[in-house]
């Protein structure tokens, strides 16, 4: 990730970066995404895109706070 890109974010240059970008829809399987980044230590995943499952997924990645 570049340098601007990660001082716009406010992400330190050392935190692993993560990016997934897609429609939101089921057959993207983003639950399977957000389950395995769960069990992760640190980092931080991005996910850009839009669609139906929108606030579906916004609402499974709250308990992750910061980190998506």
């Amino acid at each position: 990730m570049g340098a601007a890109a990660r001082a716009f974010l406010g992400l330190d240059d050392a935190v692993p970066v993560a990016l997934c970008l897609a429609r939101l829809e089921r057959q993207k399987r983003h639950d399977v995404l957000l389950d395995a980044f769960s069990r992760l230590d640190g980092g931080v995943l991005l996910l850009a895109g839009d669609g139906a499952l929108r606030d579906e997924i916004e609402r499974a990645a709250a308990p992750l706070g910061a980190r998506v």
